[in-house]
């Protein structure tokens, strides 16, 4: 696995639209252009930067043909990521590009063509420092988009794709990017699902001891989705990201990596970045030639092996320290995306999508929508206060095909009655079963009274900590807090439950049982008790 360098090796010049030569003499231009202006010191380094990013872009995989990507790539390197340690260590590598091209300019200037000539290897190992840190840039940059496109085509199908196209032409990879696609495959389908469950009377009305309201499954708004069952083509970056998982070479050589950088000694160790972190930047240098060299190269023995091996070592940094700018800035933009989210749901969001990892945002889509509809139903009482609630019922469920192959009839098996204790029937879903108990301890608990076999609850424990949530949402209305301000609190109620198109005549079907045969809002529920339900931290896993 690799993905192959235009060059051919990590420090080779050569290659590309533009020759040694024609790359000095570009961003030599440009600075003597600069100097002539006299501009500002912050300019010229941008400015430089630029120039260079333009007249390397042959030497660096996979850099992105529009425009806006481009230019979302270049303010991420040059502006957005100011408060970041790795941009202070692109800064000072430009900063040094400079004053090298500046001595050289000068030396040309003045004819000394040898002294010229010796700052040209200087100049070639910052360029390719900087080289690199573009690099792991593009790939961490590439990354992110592929996985997060690939992640909403699995759930809404092939049919988002153009949406999705049409939102990388028009916005920069920043905040309004992330925005673009909150809104068009979130927001606006949570308005549409819940219009289809009024419509369609998917909802149960409920009257219990103090609460009248409404229970809305989760279920009918994920089954509004187009998700697709084709395998999704990996983009080459993602194939070559997720080749380094497989085979135990490829695994050596990020492990290899992982520890060259937790050794510390550079701007991502001072900053303590996480563990978790640490080894994704690791497999993204694993993807580079320099990377793949710096592992390989094994216990130098002369000078010269001595110097070429920290010389990788550098570019390995630099390809890390690229990749650690674009998902610092990308994770900041994502948290300013969700901001309508309260605190809590958007610490699990983002503990969720860690780095972005494919699996993690395929994970993440689901749980936007669950929070986004949540907010929609909390916005429609908010003027209400007190009267109203809205709470979220979340409760484990198990595939019941799974289960059914648990169940025989040798000692030490799960029995049928063994399987009444744990599980019921899910009303709303014939493939699934609802989990009897609550709680890991619970679980367990049970499994030793049915005294099973250590290997059948160990599979029972996996079901347990690895089950999906039956999610519904529970619209509560305090009859005691209505009957207080008004007259007529059954017109109230009706006025209320109206707000979320749900009509009261449906009470009728109140007394449908629920899990563990309780009504909706029964004795032990969220609303009988006013409390609220099992909170997402404890249940996203």
């Amino acid at each position: 696995m690799q993905v192959d360098e235009p060059a051919g090796t990590a420090t080779a010049r050569e290659g590309g639209a533009f020759s040694d030569a024609d790359r000095v003499a570009a961003c030599l231009e440009r600075l003597e252009e600069l100097k002539r202006a006299k501009a500002r010191r912050e300019v010229v380094e941008e400015r430089v930067f630029l120039e260079f990013i333009r007249v390397n872009r042959e030497r660096i995989n996979e850099f992105p043909l529009l425009e806006i990507e481009q230019k979302s790539l270049t303010d991420i390197l040059v502006r957005r990521g100011a408060e970041h340690p790795a941009h202070q260590h692109l800064k000072g590598l430009t900063a040094e590009f400079l004053a090298i091209l500046n001595k050289y300019g000068k030396a040309r200037a003045v004819g000394a063509e040898a002294e010229a000539q010796g700052l040209l290897p200087e100049l070639a190992g910052v360029e390719a420092l900087l080289v690199k840190c573009v690099q792991g840039a593009v790939y961490a940059c590439s990354l992110i988009k592929d996985n997060f496109s690939d992640a909403v085509i699995l759930h809404f199908g092939e049919s988002a794709l153009g949406e999705i196209e049409a939102i990388t032409e028009r916005c920069e990879f920043d905040e309004s990017w992330w925005r673009a696609h909150l809104d068009s495959f979130v927001f606006r389908r949570i308005a549409a699902a819940h219009a289809g469950i009024v419509a369609d009377e998917k909802y149960a009305v409920f009257r219990e001891g103090g609460f009248a309201g409404v229970r809305l499954p989760f279920d009918e708004v994920l089954a509004t989705l187009r998700g697709t069952t084709k395998t999704i083509q990996k983009t080459r970056v993602q194939s070559a990201f997720d080749d380094l998982e497989d085979g135990p070479e490829n695994q050596r050589l990020v492990a290899s990596l992982t520890a060259f950088l937790n050794a510390g000694g550079h701007p991502l160790s001072e900053a303590g970045t996480p563990v978790s972190v640490m080894r994704h930047l690791a497999r993204v240098a694993a993807m580079d030639a320099v990377g793949r060299e710096y592992a390989a190269a094994g216990r130098p023995d002369t000078e010269e092996a001595v110097a070429r091996q920290e010389f990788l070592a550098r570019q390995v940094v630099g390809c890390c320290l690229g990749a650690a700018l674009v998902l610092a800035v990308a994770g900041e933009d994502f948290e300013r995306a969700i901001r309508e989210f309260d605190a809590a749901q958007r610490r699990i969001i983002a503990s969720l999508a860690g780095n972005f990892e494919r699996v993690r945002l395929e994970r993440v889509i689901p749980l936007l929508l669950e929070f986004s509809y949540l907010a929609f139903l909390r916005e429609k009482c908010r003027d209400e206060g007190g009267k109203a609630v809205v709470r979220t019922l979340r409760t484990r469920r198990a595939v019941e095909a799974e289960v059914a192959s648990l169940v025989g009839s040798e000692e030490g098996d799960l029995t049928r009655i063994g399987r009444r204790r744990l599980f019921e029937a899910d009303p709303d879903r014939p493939d699934m079963l609802v989990w009897k108990p609550r709680t890991a301890e619970e679980m367990t608990g049970l499994c030793a009274m049915l005294q099973l076999d250590e290997t059948v609850a160990a599979r029972i424990a996996g079901l347990f900590e690895t089950a999906p949530f039956k999610v519904e949402f529970l619209v509560a209305v305090n009859l005691e807090a209505v009957a207080k301000v008004t007259g007529n609190p059954a017109q109230r109620v009706a006025e209320i439950l109206a707000r979320f198109g749900v009509a009261p005549r449906r009470a009728a079907r109140s007394q449908t049982a629920g899990p563990g045969g309780a009504a909706p809002g029964g004795p032990g529920s969220a609303i009988s008790e006013g409390k609220p339900s099992p909170s997402g931290e404890d249940n996203q896993g």
